[in-house]
């Protein structure tokens, strides 16, 4: 790597390059939508001024939909990608299986296309009478599904009862697929679909949406099938070099020495979950369930309770465990919150001590992973709680300078509104704003 002086720092970024908008319509990013996600052109930016080669190796030790393996991979670069989501291990890894031979894919994915079509139209037959005909005569054939529905409580609410038919019955199909390439890709088709044809909106919270118009699961699914193979064989279809890309089941907090060595990274760009932001199992537990990643209850909190402590959805006796970070911007901000705590939320001050320990943690584990000279780049945004802010930025910045991280330098890149202040109804004026930021630090 011949690294330009200072190049990183001098970059200039727009606030969507740290969003997920512009990947909605990028080839391959697009097969996944992850609000939490930034830019590929964000990557992209970071890897080109940062002088890598094809010998180098970018990492992201918050993986999520693979965003940073994708763009490395298409730049030449190899990568490595960390998450304790097995949903996103999944996803990332789909997103970067792009040496396939297209041609074969596309025949899978036709055959499996024409013979599920039949089967997810008898299950609304009144309305698809008319539009679905074999030669001159309607299928008169009807399907139940012999899948049960995700054993989660709140399932069955999240969709129609037509659409969760169709939606078992397409799963049963993609399960009983024998070729093992297209059944992956028509896995992530189906779980990129799932949101999309439910009662649900992610943005990014899990939430119920009164003005969606009545889901189409037969053309959603097709569509995203269709999606899939045109960027792939678009992709294919001139001679480039990829990046080799590898995606790890594991925990940001203790990257394992043989999983990564040290002293062996060039580059690391990421984004960890950001602080009282949201809940990453419960945004993502409609897809965890049908893809039987969680099976239970007790399986989806062991997740939460494993992931960087970032909600307030998780044990109290976690939230309280003994902390090893401390510094005075930290320390002002839980004393405020423990005099003045959330009313829906007292135990706020421990979340915080315990997300920004989880951050020590964290940093540790990329400054030991780095090769010397080696840059990181982290995207941060800051929080608030009963209108007391938490500079996440400043408090990050002090973590990387604790560890060793030296040449560390913050861009804000946007301003961050929080839900308090959104809501029509009895929004928060807040004195204060909040920021989303860039940390860039050099080992």
């Amino acid at each position: 790597m011949s690294l330009e002086p200072d190049a990183l720092t001098h970059l200039i970024f727009e606030a969507s390059h740290t969003t997920f908008v512009r990947n909605k319509t990028s080839p391959i990013h697009r097969w996944f939508f992850y609000p939490e996600g930034f830019s590929g052109e964000f990557v992209e930016l970071c890897i080109e001024k940062s002088g890598l080669q094809g010998e180098d190796v970018v990492l992201d030790p918050f993986v999520g939909s693979g965003t940073t393996l994708v763009s490395s991979k298409l730049k030449g670069i190899d990568s490595i990608g960390i998450d304790i989501s097995p949903l996103m291990c999944f996803v990332s890894r789909m997103k970067t299986n792009l040496e396939i031979d297209t041609s074969s894919l596309r025949e899978n994915l036709r055959s499996f296309t024409k013979r599920v079509e039949p089967i997810l139209l008898s299950t609304n037959r009144k309305s698809n009478l008319l539009s679905f005909t074999e030669g001159n005569s309607v299928v008169e054939e009807t399907h139940t599904p012999r899948l049960k529905v995700p054993s989660y409580p709140q399932m069955e609410r999240y969709f129609s009862k037509s659409v969760m038919n169709q939606l078992l019955l397409l799963k049963e199909n993609i399960l009983n697929w024998k070729e093992e390439v297209s059944r992956d890709f028509l896995k992530l088709a189906f779980a990129s679909i799932l949101v999309d044809v439910s009662n649900m909106k992610r943005m990014p919270d899990l939430t119920y949406s009164k003005l969606k118009k009545k889901p189409d699961v037969l053309l959603s699914f097709r569509n995203k099938v269709e999606e899939i193979y045109a960027d792939l064989r678009d992709l294919r279809s001139k001679p480039r070099v990829l990046g080799s890309s590898s995606v790890l089941l594991g925990n940001a907090k203790n990257i394992d020495r043989r999983m990564i060595d040290r002293d062996s990274i060039n580059l690391i760009v990421t984004s960890p979950p950001y602080l009282g932001h949201g809940d990453y199992v419960k945004n993502t537990k409609i897809e965890l369930w049908f893809l039987d990643f969680v099976t239970s209850e007790e399986e989806m909190k062991a997740l939460r309770n494993n992931m960087i402590v970032a909600t307030h959805r998780i044990s109290k006796e976690k939230l309280r465990e003994k902390t090893t970070y401390s510094d005075q911007v930290l320390e002002d901000c839980c004393q405020k919150l423990a005099e003045s705590p959330p009313s829906w939320f007292p135990d706020a001050h421990y979340m915080i001590r315990r997300f920004f320990d989880d951050m020590y943690r964290v940093f540790i584990q990329m400054y030991n992973v780095l090769k010397p000279e080696g840059c990181c780049v982290f995207v941060v945004g800051d929080s608030q709680f009963a209108s007391i802010p938490v500079p996440t930025h400043i408090i990050c910045s002090n973590i990387a300078t604790k560890v060793g991280f030296r040449s560390i330098e913050l861009k804000n890149v946007r301003r961050r509104r929080t839900g308090a202040e959104r809501k029509t109804k009895g929004g928060v004026n807040l004195n204060f704003e909040l920021g989303e930021y860039i940390l860039i630090g050099r080992k």
